[in-house]
C-alpha cells in the first residue's frame, strides 16, 4: 500500500495568472519581463511566465497553521484561475459565443479579482484591517469597538475574507456582465502588453454602471478584451484613428504598473523605460484608508 504524498504549498503566489503570461512567450516558453531597479531604472529580462509576476507568500493567513495559511492561493486563487483560463481560452480562440454564463461569470470574478491581488491592495488592505485594531479606528470605521485583545490571526483571516467577498460582491459582477463584452483583434504591427495593472477604466467615474464606464484588458499581444457601456460605445472605438487603440492600452498598462511589464519581443523598449509607472492607478484599498483615515 502506497500513501500519497502530501502537496507543499505554493511559495510563489501569482498577482497575474501564469495562463495570460503564457500569451506573450516565444518558442522558448519566454517573455520579455520589465521592472524597476532599485535605482529608478527599468531593467529587462526574458523570464518564463512562472517567474513574473509573483511576491512570495502574498496571500498568506499569518497566524494559522501551515495546512490552512495558503488557501487563499491554493484552493481560492487556483480554482478563480483554473476556470478563468477556460474562459479565456475561448476569448482568444474567438469563440466567445460559446461561453456559458457561468464561464462568463468566471471570467468576470477573474478581472474583479485583479482589482484586489496586486502586492500593493494586499498589503493595503492588510493596514486597513489591521488598523481596526485600534479603537478610534473601528468605532469611526463600523460602529465597533474591536477588543484591545482580538487576535491577530483573526485579523488577518478577516483579511482574506475581505478580499474574498470583494471579488465575489455579486452586485458588482451582476454589473459587469450586464456590459457589452467584444474581443477586437488588432491590426497594427504594434502589439498590445501585460503588467501587473493590465486594466484601462475611465478615469474620475464609478467602477462600473455609468455610462461612460468600461474595462479593457489585452488577453494577447494581438487581442484586447473590452467590457463597454453600450453597443455605441464599441462602435466608437472602431472611429478612432489606426493604432490610437494600441496606444492608449499601452500607455495604460505601462503607466499605471508597479512591479513588471510584460512583452512578446524588445519593440517597445523606449515606450516602456519612458512610460514605466508614471500615473497613479485606481486602489480599492487607498480609497478605503482615506474614508477610515488610515494612512498607508
Amino acid at each position: 500500500m502506497t500513501q500519497s504524498t502530501k502537496q507543499n504549498p505554493s511559495r510563489r503566489h501569482h498577482f497575474i495568472p501564469q495562463f495570460l503570461l503564457r500569451e506573450w512567450t516565444d518558442d522558448d516558453g519566454d517573455l520579455i519581463c520589465y521592472w524597476p531597479r532599485g535605482d529608478g531604472k527599468v531593467r529587462s529580462k526574458p523570464l518564463s511566465p512562472k517567474s513574473v509576476a509573483y511576491e512570495d507568500w502574498l496571500c498568506e493567513t499569518t497566524g494559522f497553521p501551515a495546512e490552512h495559511a495558503q488557501q487563499m492561493e491554493d484552493v481560492y486563487f487556483k480554482l478563480l484561475d483554473d476556470r478563468a483560463s477556460n474562459a479565456h481560452r475561448l476569448l482568444v480562440d474567438g469563440r466567445a459565443g460559446e461561453m456559458s454564463h457561468e464561464m462568463m461569470c468566471d471570467w468576470a470574478r477573474f478581472i474583479m479579482s485583479i482589482w484586489f491581488r496586486t502586492p500593493g491592495d494586499v498589503k493595503g488592505l492588510k493596514t486597513v484591517i489591521n488598523a481596526l485594531s485600534d479603537p478610534a479606528v473601528s468605532e469611526a470605521a463600523i460602529g465597533l469597538t474591536v477588543p484591545e485583545d482580538f487576535p491577530d490571526a483573526a485579523l488577518n483571516q478577516l483579511q482574506m475574507e475581505a478580499m474574498r467577498r470583494a471579488i465575489d460582491d455579486p452586485e458588482r459582477g451582476e454589473a459587469f456582465l450586464s456590459m457589452e463584452w467584444a474581443t477586437i483583434t488588432s491590426t497594427e504591427t504594434r502589439s498590445f502588453l501585460i503588467s501587473d495593472w493590465p486594466l484601462d477604466t475611465a478615469k474620475d467615474l464609478p467602477f462600473l454602471g455609468h455610462p461612460e464606464s468600461y474595462i479593457t484588458i489585452p488577453i494577447s499581444p494581438r487581442q484586447l478584451f473590452i467590457a463597454a457601456p453600450s453597443r455605441a460605445f464599441l462602435l466608437a472605438l472602431g472611429d478612432l484613428q489606426e493604432g490610437e487603440l494600441e496606444r492608449r492600452q499601452n500607455y495604460a498598462t505601462v503607466a499605471q504598473a508597479r512591479s513588471f511589464v510584460g512583452a512578446s519581443n524588445d519593440e517597445e523598449d523606449p515606450f516602456i523605460k519612458q512610460n514605466f509607472g508614471c500615473e497613479k492607478r485606481p486602489s480599492i484599498a487607498r480609497s478605503i484608508a482615506d474614508a477610515w483615515n488610515v494612512e498607508l
